[in-house]
C-alpha cells in the first residue's frame, strides 16, 4: 500500500513539473536518424538546394540545409544507406551534372552528408568531397540516367551507347561490360532493391538490354525493352 501511494505522488509530481520524462539519448545509445528526411528542390540549372526535417526524440522540425552550387546541369541524385559513428550518422550523396556550360563531360559530385544527433536535435551537413569527369557525352541540357546496387552505380546520359560503372569502394570509373552493337543510345537504366541492374538502350531501329548482378557482372543481355521495378520508386515503361 506505501508502494503504491509513493508510486501515485511521484505520478502527480510529474504531471505538474514536466520533469520525469527519459532522456532522448543515453550515454551509450546510439543516434536514431529513422524518423529524418531531406528533401531536395531543383535550383534553376545550377544548384539544388537540401533541408533535413523530422523528429528526434520527442521534437520536431527543421534542423538545417543548404545548397548543393553550383552545379551545371544536375539531372540524377542518389542517397547511400547510413553509417554510425558515435553521435554521428554520416551517408554519401551521388549528383550527376550533364551540361556542356559547365563541363566537357558529364560529371559525378560525391557529396558526404553527415547529421550530427544530440540533446534532442540534429545538425546536419553537406560537403563535397570528390569530382570525378565521367567520360560521358553531354550537350548544353542533356538527360542522364543513373542506378545501382550495394557497391556500384550506373550512370549514363541520352547522348551515350554505354553506360559506365561507379564503384563506391575503391572510387574507379570504368565502361559497363557489354556494347550493343551497332552502337545503340542508352534510354533507360533501372535498379531492384537487391541491386540488379538493367541498362536500356533503344533508337528507331533497334533495342538491347543488359541485366548486371550486384557485383557488377553482365548476367543476360539481348533485344528488347525489359526495366526492373523496386519496392520505392515507380518505373516508367518504355
Amino acid at each position: 500500500m506505501m508502494f503504491s501511494r509513493i508510486l501515485g505522488r511521484l505520478a502527480l509530481g510529474c504531471a505538474f513539473a514536466f520533469a520525469c520524462h527519459a532522456p532522448a539519448y543515453s550515454a551509450t545509445s546510439a543516434p536514431d536518424d529513422s524518423r529524418l528526411f531531406t528533401y531536395y528542390t531543383l535550383v534553376g540549372d545550377s544548384a539544388i538546394s537540401w533541408s533535413t526535417c523530422g523528429h528526434v526524440g520527442t521534437s520536431f522540425g527543421c534542423y538545417g540545409g543548404g545548397f548543393l552550387s553550383p552545379l551545371a546541369g544536375p539531372c540524377a541524385i542518389i542517397e547511400t544507406h547510413g553509417t554510425t559513428n558515435g553521435i554521428t550518422v554520416s551517408r554519401h550523396v551521388f549528383v550527376v551534372e550533364a551540361s556542356s556550360t559547365g563541363f566537357k563531360d558529364a560529371v559525378l559530385d560525391v557529396y558526404v552528408k553527415q547529421d550530427v544527433i544530440s540533446g534532442g536535435g540534429d545538425t546536419p551537413s553537406m560537403s563535397l568531397i570528390r569530382r570525378i569527369d565521367l567520360g560521358l557525352k553531354v550537350g548544353l541540357k542533356t538527360a542522364c540516367f543513373m542506378a545501382g546496387g550495394p557497391r556500384y552505380l550506373f550512370i549514363a546520359t541520352a547522348l551515350s551507347s554505354r553506360a559506365v560503372l561507379y564503384d563506391k569502394v575503391t572510387g574507379r570509373v570504368a565502361p559497363e561490360g557489354v556494347v550493343s552493337s551497332p552502337p545503340i543510345p542508352v534510354t533507360q537504366i533501372t535498379a531492384d532493391e537487391r541491386g540488379f541492374v538493367t541498362v536500356s538502350h533503344q533508337n528507331a531501329q533497334n533495342t538491347s538490354i543488359t541485366v548486371y548482378d550486384p557485383n557488377g557482372k553482365a548476367v543476360q543481355d539481348g533485344g528488347g525493352t525489359g526495366f526492373m521495378a523496386n519496392v520505392l520508386t515507380g518505373t516508367k515503361p518504355q
